[in-house]
């Protein structure tokens, strides 16, 4: 029985078509300059930070309740 390796190797896809004629860059290139901006660079990092920042907030919250005492404080005005 031969090994899965060997079979894999033997079975490698190799695709008869290059690189460039996958990724379509005279659609990019034809792009207005403001509308790639906005789809390659301003919405991802949009995104990412976005959510970057809730995450981070959550995590800095989370830690700050287990680390601080959460018992009421005296109060010096009694009524």
């Amino acid at each position: 029985m031969p090994s899965f390796l060997a079979i894999a190797s033997a079975n490698r896809l190799v695709s008869p078509v290059s690189m460039t004629t996958i990724v379509d860059v005279s659609f990019f290139r034809a792009m207005p300059l403001f509308e790639r901006f906005l789809e390659t660079a301003f919405f991802p990092q949009l995104l990412f930070w976005v959510g970057f920042t809730i995450l981070l907030d959550t995590i800095a919250g989370s830690a700050t309740v287990l680390i601080t005492d959460r018992a009421p404080r005296a109060t010096a005005w009694k009524q």
